[in-house]
């Protein structure tokens, strides 16, 4: 009876923790990871921080955050996405900003 109870769950019903704001769903680690850059900034520019160098960096920190979690949804590992960028990042010409 007991291997009835430990059946894993399907991957398209498993729950996972998010918040709404404004009709979109943020998944709950990103909005944490948000909100906790913004108040580095916030005490950073306070304290004073130049204003558009603290958002450039905290604006490429959560970029690389957010990509970073993402990725570990698709099922990469963090180490596996580095490999990813740094391959991008090497071909001379294939990225344009």
């Amino acid at each position: 009876m007991d291997e009835f109870l430990n059946a894993p769950v399907p991957r398209n019903l498993r729950v996972r923790a998010s918040v709404q704001l404004g009709g979109t769903r943020l998944p709950a680690r990103v909005f944490v990871m948000l909100m906790a850059l913004f108040l580095i900034g916030a005490v950073a520019i306070a304290r004073g921080a130049a204003l558009a160098e603290t958002a450039q960096v905290l604006g490429l920190i959560a970029a690389l955050g957010g990509a970073a979690l993402e990725g570990r949804w698709w099922g990469y590992s963090t180490a596996q996405l580095a490999r990813v960028a740094a391959t991008h990042i090497g071909r001379r010409g294939t990225l344009e900003l």
